[in-house]
């Protein structure tokens, strides 16, 4: 197992547990303590689609793939996002994981088949300030592996 799957797997776990847990203790998915501290949880579905092109030997290929289309060949789809905060300051973390797979098969040129792994994984991380119910500024990265 290559650590960069052993890391997907991990990742997939925890969120997997955080949506778990979310689900049956709403006292988890809203917390408040005494110092002020807030923590929300709020997992979603990301419907996605792919249009497009892409390139394979340099050979342009389109690529359409409705959200149905995708639906069939899910294995998992993972996503939440989490918000810490106290007084104006704010923490929002917002892992997304996607696992698709499909077999195909070809005739031309040469007779080839097989299996289509796709692993997708997008983080967010954002920190800010709230200036007030409006306003507020931000910093943040965002982590995107695809892998097929």
């Amino acid at each position: 197992m290559t650590s960069n799957l052993a890391r997907r797997r991990v990742l997939t776990a925890a969120i997997l547990s955080l949506t778990v847990s979310a689900s049956f203790w709403p006292a988890v998915a809203t917390a408040e303590e005494d110092d002020g501290w807030k923590f929300r949880l709020t997992p979603y579905l990301w419907m996605l689609s792919l249009d497009g092109t892409t390139a394979v030997l340099g050979e342009d290929a389109n690529v359409d793939a409705s959200f149905s289309d995708i639906l069939d060949l899910l294995n998992i789809a993972l996503s939440a996002n989490m918000e810490l905060s106290k007084g104006k300051f704010f923490v929002v973390l917002d892992p997304m994981f996607a696992q698709l797979e499909t077999e195909f098969a070809a005739e031309d040129p040469l007779p080839i088949g097989g299996k289509i792994d796709i692993d997708l994984l997008i983080v967010d991380l954002n920190v800010g300030y709230s200036i007030n119910e409006k306003f507020g500024i931000y910093a943040g990265t965002r982590y995107y592996d695809q892998d097929i």
